[in-house]
């Protein structure tokens, strides 16, 4: 069996989740029958599906490696295996795919190549660098919008410290007391929601795309590339803006730099002529 012999329901169930869009779109350019296989509706649904994430369900299997000031994805390295590597499929549709490449390469070359790597799923309230306290409450960037945390100064019993300022004992155990029932306040939020207790926070970008239900609902297109060409277009002309700044900014630079030198040029011709007065009157005392 030769590749145009493959039909087109294998080559979308078991062939096209293993590719990224950049491999689909190669393999389009190779001849027409490829072309074909790069250009099926079904494999570019999938695609355009990734382009919406916020609509992706939250389910108690969902890796969460917190929001966009998150620290990073945090890998587990376990005893040598020869199974087969399920994260390079959970994360290559992310910006972090090349992240974990890199700790693969970084394993590899102390000697540790093999090993079986495991995302450590991160707690919510550690998904920031440096999480604080602020009027009395627990700060965290994954709060569901409506949900209210706890404030200490209700919580609080009349031994314990007024505010969590500092790091003696009395401090640091009033912090933990807020964390703990923070956490139930956010759990209770979460039961009479109908969302998940285990995964607390519920912004579906600050999952794993591929650790998440995929959508019920969705746009229907007969042609989804179209759609998929169009947001990346979108997205890159987002990145154009900087620099149309910048050029607005040299541009002023420039014409800023241009009068200056329009009004050198004008002092060096008046330099010139006062000095050409005095070259006539040398050459008249000379005759």
């Amino acid at each position: 069996m030769s590749f145009i012999d493959i039909p087109d329901n294998i080559f979308e169930s078991y062939i096209s989740p293993y590719l990224l869009m950049i491999d689909i779109c190669r393999i389009s350019q190779v001849s027409k029958i490829c072309n074909h296989f790069g250009n099926l509706n079904n494999i570019w649904k999938n695609f355009y599906l990734y382009t919406i994430h916020i609509k992706w369900k939250i389910n108690d299997d969902s890796i969460h490696i917190g929001g966009p000031v998150s620290s990073g994805i945090q890998y587990l390295k376990t005893k040598k295996c020869n199974a087969y590597d399920p994260i390079n499929n959970f994360i290559k549709h992310t910006s972090y795919y090349n992240d974990y490449n890199n700790f693969k390469q970084h394993m590899k070359q102390y000697g540790q190549d093999g090993y079986c790597i495991h995302i450590i799923p991160k707690d919510p309230f550690n998904c920031i660098s440096y999480p604080s306290i602020y009027n009395g409450k627990l700060n965290c960037n994954c709060y569901p919008k409506n949900f209210i945390p706890p404030n200490w100064s209700n919580i609080r019993q009349s031994n314990e410290p007024i505010e969590l300022i500092g790091h003696n004992m009395g401090v640091k155990n009033g912090k933990k007391k807020l964390k703990k029932i923070t956490k139930e306040a956010w759990i209770y939020y979460n039961q009479m929601n109908g969302y998940s207790e285990k995964n607390l926070c519920q912004n579906p970008k600050h999952y794993i795309i591929d650790t998440l239900d995929k959508p019920e609902t969705y746009m229907k297109s007969d042609n989804y590339k179209k759609i998929v060409m169009k947001k990346l277009a979108t997205k890159e002309k987002k990145k154009i803006t900087p620099y149309n700044q910048e050029i607005k900014k040299l541009n002023r630079q420039i014409a800023d730099a241009n009068k200056k030198l329009d009004e050198l040029n004008l002092k060096k011709n008046e330099v010139l002529s006062k000095r050409l007065k005095h070259e006539h009157l040398i050459q008249k005392l000379l005759q």
